[in-house]
């Protein structure tokens, strides 16, 4: 079962990153050119969110079954995750940047 529980999350893990790493915030090669369209914007926030989130509950999950349980746990995915977080934070901050220049010109 943890092994299944495991495969389940890595996979929903690679999953959310893969969706993150294919999302352009601008249609357009050039970022000077801007693209008032902010759907591509909604899915990356609404992602970046749900992998923190997963993140959160691994490591709650991690945290529960070593102190109340005594078991080993799930060290592998739980570095997984953190790993991912922190490596969409600058993707994230490139998205705060852009949503402020979408706020000033598109509306």
């Amino acid at each position: 079962m943890r092994c299944l529980f495991q495969i389940t999350i890595t996979l929903w893990l690679f999953f959310i990153s893969l969706v993150l790493l294919l999302v352009n915030f601008n249609k357009y090669r050039d970022l000077n050119i801007l693209d008032c369209d902010t759907d591509a914007e909604i899915v990356f926030k609404l992602f970046i969110i749900l992998l923190w989130l997963t993140t959160l509950i691994i490591w709650e999950i991690n945290l529960i079954s070593k102190y109340r349980y005594k078991r080993k746990h799930f060290l592998f995915i739980g570095s997984l995750s953190i790993a991912l977080s922190i490596g969409f934070i600058p993707k994230f901050v490139a998205l705060i940047q852009y949503d402020a220049e979408i706020n000033k010109f598109c509306l």
